[in-house]
C-alpha cells in the first residue's frame, strides 16, 4: 500500500496518515541534496550557538557549584537557539517548497528564502522565547502544581503553533496571522499532528537518552573527563536537534498543505517525483 493510497482511502485512520507523512518527509530528505546540506548547516550552527551561549558563562562563572553558570546560560541561550531553529526551519520548508514547484532546491536557495522572511522570523523567535521564559518562571516559582500547569500550557502552545513556520513560508503573513492559521490547521489535523509529533519524539529517544546521560555525567565531574563527556553529549544532542528540525518541519509542512487545501494535496509529493530524485542521484554517482 503506497502512501498516496493511505491518504486517499478513508479506511485508514489518523495514525496511518501521520506515519505516511513521516515516511514521505524522510524520503524527501534522502532524495534532496539541498536538505541534506541544510542538515549539516543546522548541526554546525547549533553547535556554534550552544558553545557560545553556554561556554562563555561556564568559562566566566564555572566552579564547583555550577548552578549560577547553568542559570545564566539558560537565559542567554534561550533566544539565539530559538531564532536559529526558526530561521533554519524556514530554510528547510522553503527548500521543500521549491522542490515541489520544480525549482532549484539548493541549500542556499532555502537560506535566501529565510533571509527574505527575516523580520517575522525575528518576531516569532522573540515571542516564542518570551512564552518559554514565562512558563519556566511559573514552573519554578508557583507552588502547588505550577510545574504541571506550565507543562500542560507548554504542550498546548507547541501544538497550536506547530504550523507557524510553514505558514510564514507559504503565505505572506505576519506572526499574528501565522499563529491563527497554525491553530486552524491544527484543529483540522489534530490527530495526525499529535501522533506524528509523538512518532518523531519516539524516533529521537535513542539519541536523546545517551546525550542526556553523557551531559549529566559530565556535570558531575571535573577536568578532561568532564570536558570529553560534555562534548560527546552535546554533539549527540546537536544531532538530535538536526533530525528534529528536518523531520519536524517537513512533517508540519506536509500537513499544513493538506489542511489548507481541504485535503486536495496529500503530504509531500508523488512517488514519481521521488523516483526521479533517486535516479538523479544514481546518475551523478555513475559519472
Amino acid at each position: 500500500m503506497s502512501t498516496d493510497e493511505v491518504w486517499s482511502d478513508p479506511k485508514y485512520g489518523r495514525w496511518a496518515r501521520s506515519r505516511a507523512a513521516l515516511s514521505r518527509s524522510w524520503e524527501l530528505v534522502r532524495s534532496t541534496p539541498g536538505l541534506l546540506r541544510l542538515g549539516a548547516v543546522t548541526l554546525v550552527a547549533w553547535l556554534a550557538v550552544f558553545a557560545t551561549t553556554w561556554g562563555i558563562p561556564f568559562w566566566l562563572l564555572g566552579g564547583p557549584d555550577k548552578r549560577l553558570a547553568v542559570a545564566v546560560a539558560s537565559v542567554t541561550a534561550a533566544w539565539p537557539l530559538r531564532f536559529m531553529g526558526a530561521f533554519l526551519g524556514v530554510a528547510v520548508v522553503g527548500t521543500a517548497r521549491r522542490r515541489l514547484a520544480g525549482e532549484p532546491a539548493r541549500a542556499r536557495d532555502g537560506l535566501r528564502d529565510a533571509m527574505a522572511r527575516l523580520r517575522p522570523i525575528l518576531a516569532w523567535s522573540l515571542l516564542s522565547a518570551g512564552v518559554g521564559a514565562v512558563l519556566d518562571w511559573i514552573a519554578r516559582r508557583v507552588p502547588g502544581g505550577g510545574a504541571l500547569a506550565a507543562g500542560l500550557v507548554g504542550v498546548a502552545w507547541s501544538l497550536l503553533t506547530l504550523f507557524v513556520v510553514p505558514a510564514l513560508v507559504l503565505e505572506p503573513v505576519g506572526v499574528r496571522d501565522a499563529i491563527r492559521r497554525s491553530a486552524d490547521a491544527f484543529r483540522r489535523t489534530w490527530g495526525e499532528s499529535v501522533t506524528g509529533t509523538l512518532s518523531i519524539g519516539a524516533c529521537l529517544v535513542p539519541i536523546g537518552l545517551p546525550a542526556g546521560f553523557l551531559i549529566g555525567l559530565g556535570f558531575g565531574l571535573d577536568g578532561a573527563a568532564a570536558a570529553a563527556l560534555l562534548a560527546a553529549g552535546v554533539l549527540l544532542f546537536g544531532l538530535m536537534i538536526t533530525a528534529a528540525t528536518l523531520m519536524g518541519q517537513l512533517f508540519a509542512f506536509s500537513l499544513y498543505r493538506y489542511a489548507t487545501t481541504d485535503g486536495r494535496e496529500a503530504p509531500i509529493f508523488g512517488e514519481d517525483l521521488l523516483r526521479s530524485g533517486f535516479r538523479i542521484r544514481r546518475k551523478r554517482r555513475g559519472r
